[in-house]
């Protein structure tokens, strides 16, 4: 369940970010300012990654024997959600 609940939470931060315009403001400065962070959070794909990546540091015990690999899991699933919610959305207006 604490899966799932990652999930959740990492495509919700990404899509938030990376698409509502509450963020707007700060893309557009980041686009204008510093174009690498710019491009960053304005890919849903890539800070997917990243925000994956972020949680994964937050919620995964340090102790755990399995820490290096919980992280980088993190973020990849983070990405292949985003992918596939990017593939779902384009096929709907395909059709």
């Amino acid at each position: 369940m604490n899966f799932v609940i990652f999930i959740i939470i990492s495509f919700w931060i990404t899509q938030t970010i990376s698409n509502e315009a509450i963020f707007s403001f700060l893309r557009n400065f980041l686009n204008k300012k510093v174009k690498v962070l710019g491009k960053l959070i304005s890919c849903p794909y890539c800070l997917g990654t990243w925000v994956g990546f972020g949680l994964s540091f937050l919620i995964v015990p340090l102790h755990t024997e399995y820490f290096f690999l919980d992280i980088i899991l993190g973020g990849a699933i983070s990405y292949t959600v985003q992918k596939l919610f990017g593939i779902i959305d384009n096929n709907m207006y395909l059709k």
